[in-house]
Protein backbone atom coordinates (compact mmCIF):
# COMPACT_ATOMS: atom_id res chain seq x y z
CA UNK A 1 0.00 0.00 0.00
CA UNK A 2 2.82 2.37 0.90
CA UNK A 3 4.69 1.64 -2.36
CA UNK A 4 1.52 2.22 -4.37
CA UNK A 5 0.94 5.56 -2.65
CA UNK A 6 4.59 6.51 -3.22
CA UNK A 7 4.26 5.80 -6.94
CA UNK A 8 1.11 7.94 -7.08
CA UNK A 9 2.85 10.81 -5.31
CA UNK A 10 5.86 10.45 -7.65
CA UNK A 11 3.54 10.75 -10.65
CA UNK A 12 1.97 13.86 -9.14
CA UNK A 13 5.42 15.37 -8.63
CA UNK A 14 6.45 14.64 -12.20
CA UNK A 15 3.20 16.20 -13.42
CA UNK A 16 4.04 19.41 -11.60
CA UNK A 17 7.55 19.34 -13.06
CA UNK A 18 6.21 18.78 -16.54
CA UNK A 19 8.35 15.66 -16.83
CA UNK A 20 5.67 12.97 -16.99
CA UNK A 21 6.07 12.29 -20.72
CA UNK A 22 4.72 9.01 -22.15
CA UNK A 23 7.32 6.76 -23.71
CA UNK A 24 10.25 8.11 -21.71
CA UNK A 25 12.08 6.26 -19.01
CA UNK A 26 12.47 7.64 -15.50
CA UNK A 27 16.20 8.09 -16.18
CA UNK A 28 15.44 10.15 -19.29
CA UNK A 29 12.99 12.34 -17.42
CA UNK A 30 15.41 12.88 -14.54
CA UNK A 31 18.24 13.72 -16.96
CA UNK A 32 16.05 16.36 -18.58
CA UNK A 33 15.22 17.84 -15.17
CA UNK A 34 18.79 17.69 -13.80
CA UNK A 35 20.23 19.56 -16.78
CA UNK A 36 17.41 22.09 -17.23
CA UNK A 37 18.68 25.47 -16.07
CA UNK A 38 16.77 28.11 -14.09
CA UNK A 39 17.70 31.74 -14.71
CA UNK A 40 16.81 33.85 -11.68
CA UNK A 41 15.71 37.46 -12.17
CA UNK A 42 16.25 40.11 -9.50
CA UNK A 43 15.88 43.87 -9.58
CA UNK A 44 16.78 45.96 -6.52
CA UNK A 45 18.27 45.07 -3.12
CA UNK A 46 17.44 46.76 0.15
CA UNK A 47 19.69 47.59 3.06
CA UNK A 48 18.70 46.51 6.56
CA UNK A 49 16.31 49.44 7.03
CA UNK A 50 14.36 48.94 3.78
CA UNK A 51 11.14 46.92 3.78
CA UNK A 52 10.76 44.02 1.34
CA UNK A 53 8.51 44.65 -1.65
CA UNK A 54 7.75 43.17 -5.05
CA UNK A 55 10.97 44.42 -6.67
CA UNK A 56 13.17 45.03 -3.63
CA UNK A 57 14.69 42.12 -1.72
CA UNK A 58 16.34 42.77 1.66
CA UNK A 59 20.03 41.93 1.95
CA UNK A 60 19.48 39.28 4.64
CA UNK A 61 16.87 37.46 2.58
CA UNK A 62 19.12 37.50 -0.49
CA UNK A 63 22.01 36.19 1.61
CA UNK A 64 19.87 33.29 2.87
CA UNK A 65 18.93 32.41 -0.69
CA UNK A 66 22.56 32.36 -1.81
CA UNK A 67 23.50 30.30 1.26
CA UNK A 68 20.77 27.80 0.34
CA UNK A 69 22.18 27.45 -3.19
CA UNK A 70 25.62 26.79 -1.71
CA UNK A 71 24.29 24.32 0.85
CA UNK A 72 22.29 22.45 -1.80
CA UNK A 73 25.41 22.26 -3.99
CA UNK A 74 23.95 24.08 -6.95
CA UNK A 75 26.51 25.29 -9.44
CA UNK A 76 26.01 28.99 -10.12
CA UNK A 77 27.34 29.83 -13.59
CA UNK A 78 27.49 33.01 -15.63
CA UNK A 79 24.97 33.60 -18.39
CA UNK A 80 27.80 33.71 -20.93
CA UNK A 81 28.95 30.25 -19.83
CA UNK A 82 25.42 28.97 -20.28
CA UNK A 83 25.20 30.49 -23.76
CA UNK A 84 28.58 29.03 -24.68
CA UNK A 85 27.52 25.51 -23.74
CA UNK A 86 24.30 25.88 -25.72
CA UNK A 87 26.09 27.21 -28.80
CA UNK A 88 28.55 24.32 -28.60
CA UNK A 89 25.58 21.90 -28.46
CA UNK A 90 26.63 20.59 -25.06
CA UNK A 91 24.73 20.38 -21.80
CA UNK A 92 25.45 22.98 -19.11
CA UNK A 93 26.89 21.65 -15.85
CA UNK A 94 24.44 19.55 -13.86
CA UNK A 95 22.34 21.53 -11.33
CA UNK A 96 23.33 24.85 -12.88
CA UNK A 97 21.71 28.14 -11.86
CA UNK A 98 22.15 31.55 -13.49
CA UNK A 99 21.66 34.82 -11.54
CA UNK A 100 20.59 37.98 -13.37
CA UNK A 101 19.63 41.50 -12.27
CA UNK A 102 17.69 43.97 -14.37
CA UNK A 103 18.11 47.75 -14.77
CA UNK A 104 21.40 48.30 -12.91
CA UNK A 105 20.56 49.83 -9.54
CA UNK A 106 23.34 51.15 -7.33
CA UNK A 107 22.41 48.61 -4.65
CA UNK A 108 23.51 45.81 -7.01
CA UNK A 109 27.02 46.98 -6.10
CA UNK A 110 26.57 48.06 -2.48
CA UNK A 111 24.20 45.32 -1.29
CA UNK A 112 24.11 42.36 -3.69
CA UNK A 113 27.74 42.14 -4.78
CA UNK A 114 29.20 41.62 -1.27
CA UNK A 115 26.90 38.59 -0.88
CA UNK A 116 27.86 37.21 -4.29
CA UNK A 117 31.53 37.75 -3.48
CA UNK A 118 31.17 35.83 -0.21
CA UNK A 119 29.99 32.76 -2.10
CA UNK A 120 32.07 33.41 -5.23
CA UNK A 121 28.94 33.42 -7.37
CA UNK A 122 28.92 35.06 -10.81
CA UNK A 123 25.96 37.09 -12.04
CA UNK A 124 24.84 39.21 -14.98
CA UNK A 125 23.58 42.77 -14.56
CA UNK A 126 21.58 44.28 -17.42
CA UNK A 127 21.97 48.06 -17.43
CA UNK A 128 19.99 50.91 -19.01
CA UNK A 129 22.80 52.98 -20.49
CA UNK A 130 21.13 56.43 -20.58
CA UNK A 131 20.29 56.10 -16.88
CA UNK A 132 23.79 55.14 -15.70
CA UNK A 133 24.90 57.50 -12.93
CA UNK A 134 21.39 58.93 -12.56
CA UNK A 135 18.11 57.70 -11.12
CA UNK A 136 15.72 55.14 -12.54
CA UNK A 137 12.76 56.39 -14.51
CA UNK A 138 10.05 54.50 -16.35
CA UNK A 139 6.87 55.72 -18.02
CA UNK A 140 5.16 52.88 -16.19
CA UNK A 141 4.31 53.67 -12.57
CA UNK A 142 6.80 51.77 -10.43
CA UNK A 143 8.08 51.66 -6.88
CA UNK A 144 11.56 51.78 -8.43
CA UNK A 145 11.21 55.23 -10.01
CA UNK A 146 13.78 57.61 -8.51
CA UNK A 147 16.07 54.83 -7.28
CA UNK A 148 19.82 55.54 -7.70
CA UNK A 149 21.53 53.73 -10.56
CA UNK A 150 25.04 52.33 -10.92
CA UNK A 151 27.77 54.71 -12.05
CA UNK A 152 30.23 53.88 -14.82
CA UNK A 153 33.00 53.43 -12.26
CA UNK A 154 30.89 50.96 -10.27
CA UNK A 155 30.00 49.05 -13.43
CA UNK A 156 33.68 48.83 -14.34
CA UNK A 157 34.51 47.63 -10.81
CA UNK A 158 31.82 44.95 -11.06
CA UNK A 159 33.12 43.83 -14.44
CA UNK A 160 36.67 43.65 -13.10
CA UNK A 161 35.33 41.51 -10.23
CA UNK A 162 33.86 38.99 -12.67
CA UNK A 163 30.26 40.22 -12.87
CA UNK A 164 28.97 40.17 -16.46
CA UNK A 165 27.37 43.30 -17.87
CA UNK A 166 24.55 43.05 -20.40
CA UNK A 167 22.42 45.42 -22.44
CA UNK A 168 18.93 46.53 -21.41
CA UNK A 169 18.39 49.27 -24.04
CA UNK A 170 19.25 52.94 -23.68
CA UNK A 171 15.99 54.16 -22.15
CA UNK A 172 14.12 51.08 -20.87
CA UNK A 173 11.44 51.44 -23.53
CA UNK A 174 8.89 48.76 -24.39
CA UNK A 175 10.49 47.61 -27.64
CA UNK A 176 7.28 46.02 -28.93
CA UNK A 177 5.66 49.46 -29.09
CA UNK A 178 8.48 51.22 -30.97
CA UNK A 179 8.93 51.61 -34.73
CA UNK A 180 11.59 49.28 -36.12
CA UNK A 181 14.21 52.03 -36.49
CA UNK A 182 13.82 53.26 -32.89
CA UNK A 183 13.92 49.69 -31.56
CA UNK A 184 17.19 49.06 -33.41
CA UNK A 185 18.69 52.25 -31.98
CA UNK A 186 17.67 51.31 -28.44
CA UNK A 187 19.12 47.79 -28.77
CA UNK A 188 22.26 48.34 -30.84
CA UNK A 189 22.89 51.68 -29.14
CA UNK A 190 23.02 50.11 -25.68
CA UNK A 191 25.56 47.55 -26.91
CA UNK A 192 27.67 50.29 -28.50
CA UNK A 193 27.55 52.45 -25.35
CA UNK A 194 28.73 49.60 -23.13
CA UNK A 195 31.44 48.29 -25.43
CA UNK A 196 32.92 51.74 -26.02
CA UNK A 197 33.01 52.60 -22.32
CA UNK A 198 34.06 49.19 -20.98
CA UNK A 199 36.32 48.23 -23.89
CA UNK A 200 34.81 44.76 -23.77
CA UNK A 201 32.36 42.80 -25.94
CA UNK A 202 28.82 42.55 -24.59
CA UNK A 203 27.07 39.29 -25.44
CA UNK A 204 23.82 39.30 -23.44
CA UNK A 205 20.61 41.30 -23.59
CA UNK A 206 17.43 41.56 -21.54
CA UNK A 207 14.12 42.77 -22.97
CA UNK A 208 12.63 45.66 -20.95
CA UNK A 209 9.49 44.41 -19.19
CA UNK A 210 10.39 41.02 -20.68
CA UNK A 211 8.46 41.88 -23.84
CA UNK A 212 9.54 41.01 -27.36
CA UNK A 213 8.21 39.99 -30.76
CA UNK A 214 9.77 38.64 -33.93
CA UNK A 215 10.88 42.09 -35.09
CA UNK A 216 12.56 42.83 -31.76
CA UNK A 217 14.31 39.45 -31.76
CA UNK A 218 15.66 40.17 -35.24
CA UNK A 219 17.03 43.53 -34.04
CA UNK A 220 18.74 41.84 -31.08
CA UNK A 221 20.33 39.24 -33.32
CA UNK A 222 21.47 41.83 -35.88
CA UNK A 223 23.02 43.92 -33.10
CA UNK A 224 25.32 40.99 -32.31
CA UNK A 225 23.90 39.72 -29.03
CA UNK A 226 24.25 35.96 -28.55
CA UNK A 227 21.33 35.54 -26.18
CA UNK A 228 18.42 37.47 -24.69
CA UNK A 229 16.36 37.03 -21.53
CA UNK A 230 12.59 37.35 -21.52
CA UNK A 231 9.99 37.18 -18.76
CA UNK A 232 8.72 33.78 -19.93
CA UNK A 233 8.85 31.48 -16.92
CA UNK A 234 10.19 27.94 -16.71
CA UNK A 235 13.43 26.04 -16.92
CA UNK A 236 15.73 26.40 -19.92
CA UNK A 237 16.35 23.25 -21.95
CA UNK A 238 18.23 22.65 -25.23
CA UNK A 239 14.98 23.51 -27.00
CA UNK A 240 14.64 26.96 -25.42
CA UNK A 241 15.47 29.65 -28.04
CA UNK A 242 18.59 31.60 -27.11
CA UNK A 243 16.79 34.85 -27.98
CA UNK A 244 13.87 33.97 -25.68
CA UNK A 245 15.50 32.53 -22.58
CA UNK A 246 13.13 31.84 -19.70
CA UNK A 247 13.53 33.41 -16.28
CA UNK A 248 11.81 33.11 -12.94
CA UNK A 249 11.39 36.39 -11.11
CA UNK A 250 12.33 36.34 -7.43
CA UNK A 251 10.07 38.74 -5.58
CA UNK A 252 11.47 40.61 -2.62
CA UNK A 253 8.80 39.10 -0.39
CA UNK A 254 9.45 35.47 -1.43
CA UNK A 255 10.01 33.02 1.42
CA UNK A 256 12.92 30.59 1.32
CA UNK A 257 10.50 27.77 0.46
CA UNK A 258 9.11 29.75 -2.47
CA UNK A 259 12.66 30.49 -3.58
CA UNK A 260 13.55 26.78 -3.46
CA UNK A 261 10.48 25.95 -5.57
CA UNK A 262 11.45 28.63 -8.09
CA UNK A 263 14.94 27.18 -8.43
CA UNK A 264 13.72 23.59 -8.74
CA UNK A 265 10.79 24.18 -11.09
CA UNK A 266 11.52 27.49 -12.79
CA UNK A 267 8.15 28.79 -11.60
CA UNK A 268 6.84 30.72 -8.62
CA UNK A 269 4.81 28.61 -6.19
CA UNK A 270 1.56 30.44 -7.00
CA UNK A 271 1.91 29.57 -10.70
CA UNK A 272 2.77 25.96 -9.85
CA UNK A 273 -0.32 25.61 -7.71
CA UNK A 274 -2.60 27.16 -10.35
CA UNK A 275 -1.26 24.79 -13.00
CA UNK A 276 -1.58 21.79 -10.71
CA UNK A 277 -5.18 22.61 -9.76
CA UNK A 278 -6.07 23.25 -13.40
CA UNK A 279 -4.59 19.90 -14.42
CA UNK A 280 -6.39 18.02 -11.66
CA UNK A 281 -9.68 19.72 -12.55
CA UNK A 282 -9.30 18.66 -16.18
CA UNK A 283 -8.67 15.10 -15.03
CA UNK A 284 -11.76 15.23 -12.82
CA UNK A 285 -9.78 14.81 -9.61
CA UNK A 286 -9.73 16.74 -6.35
CA UNK A 287 -7.23 19.58 -6.90
CA UNK A 288 -4.67 19.34 -4.12
CA UNK A 289 -0.95 19.78 -3.86
CA UNK A 290 1.55 17.14 -4.87
CA UNK A 291 3.11 17.78 -1.48
CA UNK A 292 0.04 16.94 0.59
CA UNK A 293 0.63 14.21 3.12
Amino acid sequence: MFMKRSRIEARRLFSVLGLWLPGRSLAERWRRFAYATPILMYHAFGASSEIASHYVIPARRFARQMAWLKWMRYRVIGLEEYLRSRRECSLPPRRSVVITMDDGYADNWTVAYPVLRRYRFPATIFVVTNQIGGTYYSNVQSELNGRPMLSWSEIEALRQAGIEIGGHTRDHADLTKLPSKEAREEIAGSKLDLERRLDSTVHCFSYPFGRYNEQVQTCVQQAGFLGACSSNTGLNTPRTPLLALRRVEIHGTASLINFALAVCFGERSQILMRRWKSRMTRLGRRPHSAYDG
